[in-house]
């Protein structure tokens, strides 16, 4: 068996072993992932007076969702690119007893109360940081503060599909010099190509660990504006 097929077989292992672990934490988590999502705050934690925030679950039609706010005396006041609802309750500030109800009913999705964040201090710019649940979960914001942003400096290894380094989130951040396909056989010295991305999957992962902070556009990667470099 020739050296470069070995290497193909053990990396094509190793993804393996890798995408059985995701799937299994997905399923030893799926409750505790589920609620992170969908930003749930625990009992006290304050909220708009008389507002919702309702999802119904896919293939649920308008006017059956218009029926059942309906039935619990509530107003559609927008809905979300993503399908949630603010909705605004007729009657009174009873807005613990319709989330209760909502939440029995198989229609929906997610029901909670409109709860009211507060910052100590402006967030990233990135065009989709407020849809990135995780990183305030993790408390990344809290670690970027106790950073220092220009001095130091780490490099991450991306085992996976290659790394997109001409992706404008991912500028300057990607070792070009080291990188290695062991799939193809290519290396930065060999050809123009290196370990250019042939899938997608790992530039999504790159762009987790580093993707640019604060310029404006795309996501804010786990590293903030930390000196990082990616290592396909």
């Amino acid at each position: 068996m020739s050296g470069g097929l070995r290497k193909t077989r053990g990396y094509c292992r190793l993804l393996s072993v890798l995408t059985l672990l995701i799937l299994l934490s997905s399923l030893v988590f799926p409750a505790t992932a589920a609620a992170a999502q969908r930003g749930e705050r625990g009992r006290g934690a304050p909220y708009v007076p008389g507002e919702l925030i309702v999802k119904f679950k896919p293939g649920v039609t308008s006017a059956q969702a218009s029926s059942l706010l309906s039935q619990v005396q509530a107003n559609q006041v927008k809905v979300s690119r993503l399908g949630a609802r603010l909705v605004r309750l007729q009657g009174g500030d009873n807005v613990e007893t319709v989330v209760a109800r909502l939440k029995a009913d198989p229609s929906v999705e997610y029901a909670e109360p409109n709860y009211i964040y507060k910052a100590s201090q402006t967030g990233p710019n990135d065009r989709y940081y407020p849809e990135q649940w995780g990183l305030p979960a993790i408390q990344a914001p809290e670690a970027w503060k106790a950073l220092t942003q220009t001095s130091g400096g780490i490099a991450v290894a991306v085992v996976d599909t290659g790394v997109d380094y001409t992706h404008p989130d991912l500028a300057g951040r990607v070792d070009t010099a080291n990188d290695k396909d062991y799939v193809n056989g290519d290396a930065a010295g060999d050809d123009a190509d290196g370990a250019m991305d042939d899938n997608g999957h790992g530039t999504h992962v790159a762009g987790i660990v580093a993707a640019l902070t604060n310029n404006g556009h795309g996501v804010a990667g786990v590293a903030g504006e930390y000196s990082v470099t990616i290592l396909p």
